[in-house]
């Protein structure tokens, strides 16, 4: 299993562990996750926020939102499975994030 944990570089190169590698949860929040085997945050596109995928071992996609890193909103289960790698970028042209993600298996049409 695993949970989110951040670290902080002025350089990109050296990175210092924010909290010691604890979860940026607490410890009741983690269950909220399953086993997450993915992590990926990015900024809102208006800049002035976060959002955190986290993929879980059983293919799920959750998603949060923050304004400062630290407080969350609660987890939204997205409408996959099967995930791999959740990430996702704001696509100016058609004004939407574009979700992206490997799949587990391949689907049969």
């Amino acid at each position: 299993g695993g949970w989110p944990a951040f670290a902080t570089s002025p350089d990109g190169v050296h990175f210092h562990d924010m909290l010691c590698g604890d979860s940026i949860f607490s410890v009741d929040d983690k269950g909220e996750y399953g086993n997450v085997s993915f992590v990926y945050v990015c900024r809102t596109h208006e800049g002035d926020g976060y959002v955190l995928l986290t993929t879980n071992n059983d293919g799920s996609v959750c998603v949060q939102l923050s304004s400062d890193l630290i407080s969350w909103t609660e987890p939204q289960e997205l409408a996959l499975r099967g995930a791999r790698s959740a990430r996702m970028v704001w696509d100016s042209l058609s004004g939407s994030y574009l979700l992206y993600y490997a799949e587990k298996e391949r689907k049969k049409k």
